[in-house]
């Protein structure tokens, strides 16, 4: 686990399958496996411009236990990533839940995750701090990134979580779009 010093930012654009758009330079279009939708992406050091639609900064990172600490060093973002939008509750929940996903949610997931590498948690930057947070989840290939997606952990993890917080979160399994 690592608590990060928030100079990396993400930046997330969604668009509908198939939408020409012209990508920036660094940015990579994922395609969700699971949707008719793509999200542009764009994961830089601190330039990114705070003001920016969908632009997140990066508050925690997560290591699988073999995991090696280079990973989280990169610049790049995995061509294989499930992507979920979380709803965190409102006070006086929120600092118990952010408590609780960094201690033990994000770890026991990792864990948990064949082919995970590493998994990162963004807060929304901006104006709009209602926003949902972002966490990516990295995967070492397609395959292993869908085989969790349809697997019955999911569910079991997706029900937990309505239990003890009340919101359901969004979640997409994407690929880097190879066009």
């Amino acid at each position: 686990m690592s608590t990060v010093d928030g100079a990396r930012r993400l930046e997330v654009t969604p668009v509908a399958r198939g939408a020409d758009v012209a990508l920036a330079p660094g940015a990579v279009r994922y395609r969700a496996l699971d949707a008719d939708l793509d999200w542009i992406v764009r994961y830089r050091p601190a330039e990114a411009d705070p003001a920016a639609p969908q632009c997140y900064r990066e508050v925690f990172a997560c290591l699988p236990l073999e995991g090696g600490r280079e990973r989280l060093e990169r610049d790049t973002l995995s061509p294989h990533l499930l992507a979920v939008e979380l709803t965190v509750p409102r006070e006086p929940l929120g600092a118990e839940w952010n408590e609780w996903y960094h201690a033990v949610h994000m770890p026991s997931v990792v864990d948990q995750m064949p082919g995970a590498e590493v998994s990162r948690r963004f807060a929304p930057l901006g104006e709009d701090r209602g926003r949902p947070y972002v966490v990516l989840y990295e995967f070492a290939s397609r395959e292993e990134l869908w085989d969790w997606q349809v697997s019955s952990a999911v569910a079991t993890r997706r029900d937990e979580y309505v239990a003890r917080w009340g919101v359901r979160n969004v979640r997409h399994a994407f690929s880097a779009d190879p066009r």
